[in-house]
């Protein structure tokens, strides 16, 4: 199969096969949940999701009664068996950790994709059933055959070697499907495929465009929702004073639910896909969240039944957790998934801080349920402590069962990436930065990180998340000066991507862990979108930054003898040094606040080439292009 690996992991050599990611089932009627638009179904009152296409098999036409889905590529299917009947809270044998269901795939190119899959309870949230699950989404077309496996034992769900336990129904199963092209369109991911490395500073997604980050990284604790079940605030974590209960209802976006959008619980769901409706609608690109933060701040997210037994898992809230992030990723937002925090507490909570069977269940359950998404990347943890030793072992782990290799980060302490990064640079398991910064050192990080990690053969996408400072981030009122210090900053010296951090706000701002409204940070994702608007259409990969071109402060990022991006905080008089160019460039200056272009002027290359006023006061933006 593809993807065999040999690994060393707790001192043995293990041979491990690639694990592929599962996926959503929003689109089609089935045993794994429900189709159509609205309405609710099912123990647990779940519903169906957007899209509502019917399990057809596309153009192609075959089908399979276990696979349900649109049949299309970069669109999710959920495969679905009988099994072992069991209940979540069972012990002996413990549903999670005593059984593991692989689907095995073989794509039309020949690729082989291990899927890990999960107790699925009656398939539609309920805690009790006989059916298994698996979601994977599919990035070819024609005809895909795959065959179970499906074994019993002991910790047996956590063990890597495929050889291991004793095969159980519905071991042995095999079945053919036939996959048709997509027909969505950016920024759903269904129209783009997912975001994967490629061996460069950027991103792209498997339709081959260049993707840039402009997230929201607050509040960290966006899963700890009261319309989601089973979400109680534990004692002992931070301040969250106006919260009620200690948990978000996000009523401000109520009203930016739409019919037809994702819904349980007879309205339990309308202010959290009110707020990712909201994002989406000013091209907010990525959010950012812990799935487990029992032990840290917020305490009120979490996977489980119960906060303290880390072997359980709460099918119901799990299944609602899964409409929100199908829904985030038919709006084009992209999962950034953090994996621990920075509190003692947190980090220690599963096997104290090792790599263990909490910590591989942990790390499976998120893979299996909500890998298949395709705008996704795995962050070990926030301002992480853990020795690189472990953080090697934990994205390795990770690495094993996710072979659909969704990109893997590790998130500093403010303004010590080296600490962090100078013992994994170069290292295999890792493809981006998460850096936490002061605003005005976002341009040296990121030419420092570009440059030291592709010094080391691996170069990294440079991602800048949680900037300061810590008690301030973005607020409603300083999103002009951010929009200088940090964010052109970041994306003309070569970034892959910011996020907005909200500091420590009482309400009705709200911060870090008490935002409610998204629209209390309004400006700055209108000034993301317009940074990205301009550098979206830049050949980044070929460009690198040189700020010394420029006669006064500022940023460049070129490509001799295409284009030069240029960004000018202060405004002003400047010339540009094209003493390496010959011939006609194109000049036109670029509203930072509006986006609009101005006319173009024709300047030729001759030395240092004086660019005259800009077009627009304050600071500003330029494209000089080759004619």
């Amino acid at each position: 199969m593809a993807h065999q690996r040999l690994w060393a992991w707790a001192g043995v050599a293990v041979l491990l096969w690639g694990l592929g990611a599962g996926c959503g089932e929003d689109e089609t009627t089935g045993p794994g949940g429900t189709g159509g638009t609205g309405g609710t179904a099912g123990t647990g009152g779940q519903a169906g999701g957007t899209g509502g296409e019917a399990g057809a098999g596309g153009a192609s036409g075959l089908t399979d009664p276990h696979v349900t889905g649109a049949y299309q590529k970069w669109h999710p299917l959920t495969f679905t068996f009988e099994g072992p009947a069991a209940t979540e809270t069972d012990e002996s044998p413990n549903p999670f950790t005593d059984y593991r269901l692989v689907v095995q795939l073989e794509a039309p190119s020949g690729a082989n994709f291990d899927v890990p899959g999960f107790f699925g309870g009656d398939g539609l949230g309920g805690d009790s059933g006989n059916l298994w699950l698996a979601r994977f989404t599919p990035d070819e077309e024609g005809r895909w055959a795959y065959t179970v496996s499906f074994v019993g034992g002991a910790e047996v769900a956590m063990d890597l070697d495929l050889n291991a336990g004793t095969a159980e129904a519905p071991d042995g199963t095999t079945g053919l499907f036939d996959v048709a092209d997509t027909d969505k369109v950016a920024p759903d991911f269904r129209g783009t495929g997912r975001l994967v490395y490629v061996g460069d500073h950027f991103l792209r997604t498997q339709a081959g465009e260049v993707w840039i980050k402009g997230g929201a990284d607050s509040p960290e604790n966006f899963l700890g929702y009261a319309g989601f079940d089973n979400t109680v605030d534990q004692n002992g974590g931070a301040n969250t004073d106006g919260l009620a209960d200690g948990v978000h209802r996000y009523e401000p976006h109520i009203d930016d639910w739409n019919d037809g959008d994702p819904d349980w619980n007879d309205g339990a769901g309308k202010g959290i896909i009110g707020a990712l409706n909201y994002l989406a609608s000013v091209h907010v690109n990525s959010i950012y969240f812990l799935p487990c933060n029992l032990g840290g701040d917020g305490r009120e997210t979490y996977p489980y039944v119960t906060p303290d037994d880390l072997l359980h898992l709460d099918l119901s809230k799990l299944e609602q957790w899964e409409l929100v992030f199908t829904h985030a990723e038919q709006l084009g937002i992209a999962l950034h998934v953090v994996l621990s925090e920075t509190e003692t507490g947190n980090e220690t909570l599963h096997d104290d801080g090792a790599l263990g069977p909490e910590r591989m269940l942990f790390y499976r359950e998120l893979v299996a349920r909500f890998g298949h998404h395709q705008g996704l990347f795995w962050n070990i943890g926030e301002e992480n402590d853990y020795a690189s030793a472990d953080q090697i072992a934990f994205a390795s782990y990770l690495r094993a069962i996710d072979p659909m290799d969704h990109p893997i980060t590790v998130h500093t302490h403010a303004n010590q990436p080296a600490a962090q990064y100078d013992p994994l640079v170069g290292e295999a398991m890792f493809e981006l930065t998460s850096i936490q910064l002061s605003p005005s050192n976002a341009d040296s990080y990121t030419e420092q990180w570009r440059t030291q990690s592709a010094d080391a053969g691996r170069p990294w996408v440079v991602m800048l998340d949680e900037i300061g400072p810590a008690g301030t981030g973005v607020t409603d009122t300083n999103a002009e000066q951010i929009r200088r210090e940090t964010l052109w900053p970041a994306y003309l010296s070569g970034s892959g991507g910011v996020e907005w951090y909200f500091g420590y706000h009482s309400l009705p701002l709200g911060g870090d862990m008490r935002c409610e409204d998204f629209r209390t940070r309004a400006d700055m994702w209108q000034f993301t979108w317009v940074a990205r608007q301009l550098v979206e259409q830049l050949p980044l990969p070929d460009m690198i930054p040189d700020d010394s071109l420029l006669s006064v402060g500022g940023q460049v990022l070129y490509q001799a003898g295409v284009v030069y991006a240029l960004y000018l905080p202060n405004g002003g008089n400047a010339t540009l040094d094209l003493s390496a160019e010959t011939g006609d460039f194109q000049l036109r200056w670029y509203d930072v606040a509006t986006g609009q272009f101005s006319q173009p002027t024709t300047v030729t290359a001759s030395g240092a080439v004086d660019l005259g006023t800009p077009a627009y006061s304050g600071d500003v933006a330029a494209l000089v292009e080759q004619l």
